[in-house]
């Protein structure tokens, strides 16, 4: 099996975002699928690789490096030999997103040849695995990050992360939600005194 064309499909579409914690639904953005073919009519696809991951598409210039550059590169190649194409996106310096785009792509391939999941091909044995919900920096004061913790609570999730941007004061509140039997854990988006960086507030999902 040889990689026989690279291809970017671009198009427009919406999704909701949020700016220094100001929600700013409905914003459009350009998003991309990539897809590499084969000679064997197997094609892998991916979805994304912005600098949010999957929720934008590459840039111009990304897809610029991908469709000449690197393009050039893949063609005539095996896509499952991915561990070496791997190697030489990292000999090359290519941006870590774009070398990322290519290697997903591949991984999706090798599922489609195969007829498995991904999860599969990578030796997977469990067909489900628990999840933890998540917040996005700054949704609000310390009560509505309590109020969407008891809500996710009510929807069954174990666990949450916070991404938050406030002071020692305000996190350790939070931390008396453990109480109502969730694992907290915290991403801090401010410096706190280097000394109480890991108080005992400061939960750990996991």
């Amino acid at each position: 099996m040889k990689i026989t064309d690279v291809k970017i499909v671009s198009f427009r579409t919406h999704a909701d975002r949020f700016r220094a914690g100001t929600p700013e639904p409905h914003q459009e953005l350009l998003q991309t699928l990539t897809s590499i073919e084969t000679d064997t009519g197997v094609t892998g696809y991916y979805l994304g690789g912005g600098s949010h991951g999957d929720q934008e598409g590459l840039s111009a210039d990304d897809q610029k490096l991908l469709l000449g550059r690197l393009r050039s590169l893949l063609l005539g190649q095996d896509p499952l030999d991915r561990e070496l194409i791997w190697k030489w996106l990292w000999v090359a310096n290519i941006p870590e997103n774009v070398a990322s785009v290519v290697d997903l792509v591949l991984w999706d391939l090798a599922g489609r040849a195969l007829s498995l999941p991904v999860y599969k091909v990578l030796g997977g044995a469990r067909d489900r695995v628990k999840a933890y919900a998540s917040t996005y920096p700054n949704i609000g004061s310390p009560r509505e990050y309590a109020d969407d913790v008891l809500s996710c609570k009510a929807e069954g999730y174990l666990a949450h992360r916070q991404a938050v941007d406030i002071n020692e004061r305000e996190i350790a509140p939070l931390a008396q939600l453990s109480t109502a039997g969730l694992r907290l854990g915290h991403t801090i988006h401010k410096e706190l005194p280097r000394r109480r960086r890991r108080g005992p507030h400061l939960g750990r999902s996991g």
